[in-house]
């Protein structure tokens, strides 16, 4: 009698039950290919959308190189930072200065005791 090793024998009791569960993983599988189908045809889509985009602003640029050389051309003088005496300076603090009024705060502990007496008013009624 001669015994094969590398042939393994298994019994399925409930047929039913693994068909079932095959054919629901190739539903789950082809709702996954339909949504990589979906997923291509987005990145197609959107890289069709960033070439007309690339496409316009080439042309934008073209444009507004036209007008820069059909604007005649100005010469324009930096500003001259202002000077201020240090008199001038402590005024102009005065005038800006502002109090920040801080709302009173309120410890933890406080709010917690206060939304504990809250919720048991609620019980009580």
């Amino acid at each position: 009698m001669i015994i094969d090793n590398d042939v393994v024998y298994k019994r399925i009791n409930n047929k039913t039950l693994i068909r079932k569960d095959v054919l629901n993983i190739a539903i789950e599988s082809i709702k996954l290919l339909q949504d990589y189908e979906r997923i291509r045809s987005i990145r197609r889509e959107k890289y069709q959308l960033l070439l007309y985009a690339r496409e316009k602003i080439s042309e934008l640029n073209r444009h507004v190189e036209e007008l820069r050389d059909k604007i005649p051309k100005a010469k324009i003088e930096k500003e001259k930072p202002l000077k201020f005496d240090i008199k001038d300076k402590e005024l102009v603090e005065q005038e800006h200065r502002f109090k920040i009024e801080r709302p009173k705060t309120f410890s933890l502990d406080s709010e917690l005791e206060l939304i504990k007496s809250k919720l048991e008013s609620l019980n009580i009624s």
